[in-house]
This record gives structure tokens, sequence and C-alpha cells, in this order.
């Protein structure tokens, strides 16, 4: 499965704005996230320049990313 040009830009950048997050929730990662988002803006550059897509690897990774603390987050608004 691979996201059109336009898709994978919008997922890139909200990958962007949870790792902001995580930085902020756990300031322990603050360093390794920082590195996860300049990655991320390497990706969404070489997707503009390069027409590149995201690949399955890719979209699995994002996936846990995404998934983190969901299940805990989800609690905490359920009490």
């Amino acid at each position: 499965m691979e996201l059109t040009k336009t898709k994978s830009i919008k997922l890139l950048q909200k990958s962007k704005l949870k790792l902001k997050c995580l930085a902020i929730q756990q300031p322990k990662t603050k360093h390794n996230v920082e590195k996860m988002i300049e990655t991320t803006s390497a990706m969404i550059k070489d997707i503009r320049t390069n027409n590149t897509r995201l690949q399955n690897q890719t979209l699995e990774n994002l996936l846990d990313l995404f998934s983190i603390d969901v299940e805990e987050q989800y609690k905490a608004l359920t009490k």
C-alpha cells in the first residue's frame, strides 16, 4: 500500500505534531524526538522534491508512533 504524495505529506506533518506532543509529555525523550522531527522534515522534503511516497515499513512505524499512550489517554478520558 502506498499513499498519494499529498496524503503522505499530511501524515508526516501530523506525525511531527505527535512527536512534539511526546517531547512535551516525556521530557526525557526530547533529544531523540528532535532527531525524529528532523528526519520527518527531510522525508517531507524528499516527497515534495522527488515525488516519492511512504512505503509499508514507514507506515507501520507511524502507526506505532500514533499508538503511543492511546490506551492511557482513553482511560483518562473515560474516568
